[in-house]
């Protein structure tokens, strides 16, 4: 049996290669991994009311500070990905801020 290069057609026993070790190595990012890249954090912007570069939107939540029941939301994967989102809400009245876990 011989071992044959692709590019210049060389050919050696296979025997020649038979007590030699080979290390290879390779960057972590040569094979992109589906999980990985889920865990990145995605952001939901929602339409609503800006608050700095983030969109809010209001919903109908009590705030557990002042007990108004307007406040204004937006969900973020912080996460692994096969976790929940975190929901963060701002009440409208008094801006005492919050979060809850999905």
């Amino acid at each position: 049996m011989h071992v044959s290069c692709d590019q210049c057609g060389h050919q050696e026993p296979a025997t020649s290669y038979e007590n030699i070790q080979i290390t290879t190595h390779s960057d972590p990012d040569a094979f992109p991994s589906a999980l990985r890249q889920k865990r990145k954090t995605q952001t939901k912007h929602h339409e609503g009311r800006r608050q700095g570069h983030r969109r809010m939107s209001p919903v109908s939540e009590m705030c557990p500070n002042c007990g108004h029941m307007e406040a204004y939301s937006k969900e973020l994967q912080l996460r692994s990905a096969d976790e929940g989102s975190t929901v963060f809400y701002t009440c409208a009245s008094c801006k005492h801020g919050w979060r809850v876990n999905n």
